[in-house]
């Protein structure tokens, strides 16, 4: 609530704040001892739903994941429960999925970025199983090859994506989101003449930035 008081969203605020207040019981008696471990499904499942609802509550999130240098120890309190939740819960019921797409608005420098070989998105990334909905928005769009293998067991894809479809508020946006810091490889890129859109290509990478 406290950040959605600090620009005048106290009613919306208010309104998530209870959706988690009313999915907190499913973590009574629940103590969570490995890093690994999701929590109730019950409060993953509301933390992808209040995700993806259009909210100040997912631009705040992301705003801040981008730039984490500048996160307060306020906003660590504030925000950090929630992201740490959305997180182990993506992160524990990741699919296999080969391709992916995201339309967004990008500046020529912020795209200039996006050539310099290998990207990493430090936020949560919420793409589309369906090309056609992506290329609804923005000036250019973003092509996903989620098809590599891990280098410690190359008899295994790499995961890095939920299917969220089914409880986004969203459902027919078919959305996969990217968990945050996923690096990716820069395989090309091209404008397309008909679309009249920048498309750029990606390819999933066991390296880092």
């Amino acid at each position: 609530m406290a950040e959605g008081a600090k620009i005048g969203k106290e009613k919306e605020a208010q309104w998530l704040a209870q959706r988690l207040l009313e999915a907190k019981h499913f973590s009574e008696n629940k103590i969570i001892i490995h890093n690994t471990e999701t929590g109730p499904k019950e409060i993953g499942e509301t933390c992808i739903y209040l995700y993806t609802k259009e909210s100040f509550w997912y631009k705040l999130l992301n705003s801040l994941l981008r730039n984490y240098q500048t996160i307060t120890r306020e906003q660590v309190k504030t925000v950090g429960p929630f992201c740490w939740l959305l997180e182990r819960y993506t992160v524990g019921n990741m699919n296999d999925v080969l391709t992916v797409y995201r339309g967004l608005t990008v500046t020529d420098e912020e795209r200039k970025n996006f050539m310099k070989g290998r990207v990493k998105f430090t936020a949560f990334t919420s793409t589309s199983r369906d090309r056609r909905l992506a290329e609804i928005f923005g000036n250019t769009l973003l092509i996903f090859d989620l098809d590599a293998k891990y280098l410690w067991d190359d008899s295994r894809n790499i995961q890095c994506a939920m299917d969220v479809s089914a409880i986004s508020d969203f459902p027919n946006e078919e959305e996969f989101t990217i968990i945050p810091g996923q690096c990716f490889d820069v395989v090309r890129h091209e404008f397309d003449d008909n679309t009249k859109k920048y498309i750029i290509y990606l390819k999933v990478t066991n390296y880092a930035v």
